[in-house]
């Protein structure tokens, strides 16, 4: 139990990376899927600091894009920046509140879809504007749609016992 308790987020992490993988491309809608790992790399980088939060998403963004058939590198850097800044900003050693989780979230989703989306398109004759609305703005709502409800369940930590 002691093994579970102390290696739960990493644990986490790794059904998030297959979660990813193999239940996300049925979750579209339209051409817009949500980004679960980003999601569970912001509560490492606000608990454990922006260090770790730095490494997991490193490993992870390699991870997901040998998985994936997509440019090699672009899942990498995103995470790491969405997850530096979140950590920075928000690192909390203690149980967090709802509200700032939420924040938290949507701050750190925010910047990763706004750079995905457009390292993603850079050969396109988009405009930043037509890019933030058609690609990074579905894409931030979707993913911190799934945050906030990851913070109403019961895997979330709640002030009287600390869950993950």
């Amino acid at each position: 139990m002691d093994f579970l308790r102390k290696y739960a987020v990493w644990i986490i992490l790794v059904l998030s990376i297959l979660l990813q993988v193999s239940l996300v491309p049925y979750m579209s809608v339209l051409w817009f899927k949500p980004d679960i790992p980003i999601i569970v790399l912001t509560f490492i980088a606000v608990r454990r600091g922006s260090l770790q939060g730095m490494f997991a998403s490193f490993g992870t963004g390699v991870v997901v894009d040998s998985l994936h058939a997509d440019f090699f590198g672009i899942s990498s850097f995103c995470y790491l920046l969405a997850t530096f800044v979140s950590g920075k900003l928000f690192y909390y050693n203690i149980p967090m509140p709802i509200r700032r989780w939420g924040l938290a979230s949507g701050v750190s989703t925010l910047v990763y879809s706004v750079l995905y989306s457009f390292i993603y398109t850079l050969d396109n004759d988009h405009s930043f504007l037509q890019i933030l609305i058609m690609h990074s703005g579905p894409m931030f709502l979707y993913t911190w749609a799934i945050a906030l409800i990851w913070a109403i369940s019961p895997l979330y930590e709640k002030r009287d016992m600390i869950r993950l």
